[in-house]
């Protein structure tokens, strides 16, 4: 089972810059990650690198310029994760999923160590095309990369989230360099926060359970760690026929069937809180969507 589902022939769009936008917040990160000042350069550089990534990998939010909203900043509990960056020793954050690394390079230059901050996907050649977007290398922005595949047990071992009483945990929680591991599995029970984005909402319902299955056992067993991140979601769950995925639908989660699943069926009811709501409507494939933005925290207790 791969981590990134095969996309429908009929999402497959020639390449077009009609829902380029980028400007306030997102234009200034973007121009100082860049070092292009000028509007006009950068847009010609990021119409560039997309139509290059889009040629090879074809996933639909490369086309939709989604990569360029920094829609991390407006969550509610942005602040507090990077307040756990400031005050925590050696707190590791986690990008899964994460593409271009535009998620994790603003979370960096919003004060995460980069030495703390680890980028992780199936696909190298998105890191690498992230460095040539940002005109970066790994020496210039050296977070650390480790790939593979979320459902690849010998990347995720399975098990259940790490409480403080664990004995499987190291107490004294020595120091890992990321840089140095090939799968996740050394830092099960060691993570502050974990970001994921657009990603939970390519699976089945079945196979959602499992991502945060997976996920929970990476976070580390103190209050205030948390797992973030947004996808669709509707007012009330269920399957809702899309374009975008090859069986022709998706499932999507409910504020409500989201918080039950984190708090109950993934970790212990009552040892974590879950905030989340719906948002504003997405239309970034280019047609009528019936769902929204769900956004969520998960904060241990």
């Amino acid at each position: 089972m791969s981590s990134t589902p095969q996309l429908s022939a009929r999402m497959k769009a020639p390449f077009s810059d009609n829902r380029y936008i980028l400007e306030g917040t997102c234009l200034a990160f973007y121009q100082n990650e860049t070092g292009i000042s000028n509007e006009a350069e950068l847009k010609k550089h990021i119409l560039s690198v997309a139509a290059k990534t889009y040629d090879e990998y074809a996933y639909p939010y490369i086309t939709a310029f989604a990569f360029t909203q920094m829609r991390i900043i407006d969550m509610p509990m942005y602040q507090k994760v990077l307040e756990l960056g400031r005050t925590r020793a050696d707190a590791l954050f986690l990008d899964l999923a994460c593409g271009f690394g535009n998620i994790l390079r603003k979370v960096v230059a919003d004060g995460w160590p980069v030495e703390n901050a680890i980028a992780s996907d199936l696909n190298a050649g998105l890191w690498s095309y992230g460095h040539e977007l940002f005109k970066s290398t790994a020496e210039s922005f050296p977070a650390a990369l480790i790939l593979g595949d979320v459902f690849d047990p010998a990347f995720i071992a399975p098990r259940a989230p790490f409480i403080d009483t664990d004995p499987g945990l190291d107490s004294n929680l020595t120091p890992v360099d990321p840089r140095s591991l090939t799968s996740l599995t050394p830092l099960q029970g060691r993570l502050s926060a974990i970001h994921t984005s657009l990603f939970f909402h390519l699976f089945t319902e079945a196979e959602q359970l499992i991502i945060a299955q997976r996920l929970a056992s990476l976070l580390a067993p103190t209050p205030g760690a948390v797992i973030f991140g947004e996808h669709t979601g509707k007012p009330e769950a269920g399957l809702y026929t899309h374009l975008m995925c090859a069986s022709g639908s998706m499932f999507c989660h409910s504020p409500a069937s989201w918080t039950a699943l984190w708090d109950g069926e993934v970790f212990e009811h009552g040892t974590v809180r879950v905030d989340c709501g719906l948002g504003e409507m997405y239309n970034d494939w280019g047609h009528h969507h019936g769902f929204s933005r769900l956004w969520w925290c998960v904060t241990r207790l």
